[in-house]
């Protein structure tokens, strides 16, 4: 089952806005937490680094996954350290807990939260809570 059946699902059988959010975020949790059972360390494994420059180049917008070229980047470092290229002047830094990244930032009020896995060589960022309806979600690929 990929992620955007699961969103399919609960999309149709949910027809509030805020339990439809609610049951979204759970299902989306168990499908990446049942995804990252085989990696042990997604922050450092070999092949699943964290670590790096990311480029955002596809988008699922709740129809469907389309390309993205705004040029957009995502640096996480060994450091800590999380670097936006949309808001370079913002630098923040992240922490991992299981399958979600923690970013605080000097210029938000409050930290931006992701649920995070790895497909491949890519890097699937899912904002929590969700910012659209249909459990939208941004492909990264490592510079």
């Amino acid at each position: 089952m990929i992620l955007s059946d699961v969103i399919h699902s609960s999309h149709e059988k949910l027809n509030s806005n805020e339990n439809f959010r609610t049951e979204l975020f759970y299902r989306i949790w168990d499908y990446f937490t049942i995804q990252s059972c085989n990696n042990e360390d997604v922050r450092t494994g070999q092949e699943h680094d964290i670590n790096g420059t990311w480029l955002l180049y596809q988008r699922f917008d709740g129809v469907g996954i389309n390309p993205v070229d705004n040029g957009k980047t995502l640096m996480f470092t060994k450091e800590n350290r999380f670097i936006d290229s949309f808001l370079p002047d913002c630098e923040g830094i992240f922490s991992i807990e299981n399958d979600t990244i923690t970013i605080e930032k000097p210029c938000k009020d409050l930290p931006i939260q992701y649920i995070f896995k790895f497909e491949g060589n890519n890097l699937i960022l899912a904002e929590f809570p969700s910012t659209c309806d249909e459990g939208c979600y941004d492909i990264y690929k490592k510079k």
